[in-house]
């Protein structure tokens, strides 16, 4: 995470700023699609992996690959997007 970080020139989280945002994650749930996460590719698929997302008002946070990779070229309101699917699945509207 932190190699991918720099070859990207985006900031670099220290250990502690990871440790914080890994006490945020439920049992390795994503906060976005509550998808089951894995550390590796080896240990399930792409889709899965945990992954650094660096928000556009500078903050970082951890979500699935597929999140992440969604989130990029959509923006922020991808997180907009996901949340109405949630309630709408929740409340089956």
């Amino acid at each position: 995470m932190r190699l991918k970080a720099a070859n990207k020139n985006k900031k670099i989280p220290t250990f502690i700023e990871l440790e914080k945002m890994l006490g945020k994650i439920n049992n390795m749930e994503c906060p976005v699609c509550f998808n089951e996460m894995v550390w590796h590719r080896s240990l399930g698929e792409l889709k899965n992996v945990i992954t650094l997302q660096h928000e556009t008002n500078g903050t970082m946070s951890m979500m699935c690959h597929s999140c992440n990779s969604t989130h990029g070229p959509r923006g922020d309101v991808f997180y907009v997007e996901k949340f109405i699917q949630i309630l709408e699945s929740t409340f089956k509207v």
